[in-house]
């Protein structure tokens, strides 16, 4: 009778257990999926800004030309440059860091 118990309970606790794991693999393999997620956006976030960046830093040759010369030929030319690169959207409907707008700052006069 004893081992009749002994048995059962050790099967019940096998059972329960088992379960048990089963349930803790599934919440890890949810978190580690969220996780990559996440990991993912955060990627995708920041090669996004090193592309606007990129842009931006391209700016300055045709800015500090326009200024130098009181010209602004060079910034004319750049902007339509980038204009005319594939899939650039003007306005990306994004707001930059510390929730500055993306737009440009108005130059002197403007």
């Amino acid at each position: 009778m004893l081992g009749a118990v002994l048995s059962t309970d050790a099967l019940g606790t096998w059972a329960v257990n088992d379960r048990l794991l089963a349930g803790a693999r599934q919440e890890a393999n949810v978190q580690a999926r969220t996780q990559v997620a996440q990991v993912h956006a955060v990627y995708a976030e920041r090669a996004a800004t090193l592309q606007a960046e990129g842009e931006a830093v391209s700016l300055y040759p045709a800015v500090i030309a326009a200024l130098a010369g009181n010209n602004p030929a060079p910034l004319l030319q750049w902007s339509g440059q980038v204009a005319a690169v594939p899939g650039h959207r003007r306005d990306r409907g994004r707001r930059g860091r510390a929730g500055h707008s993306a737009r440009p700052c108005p130059g002197p006069g403007g």
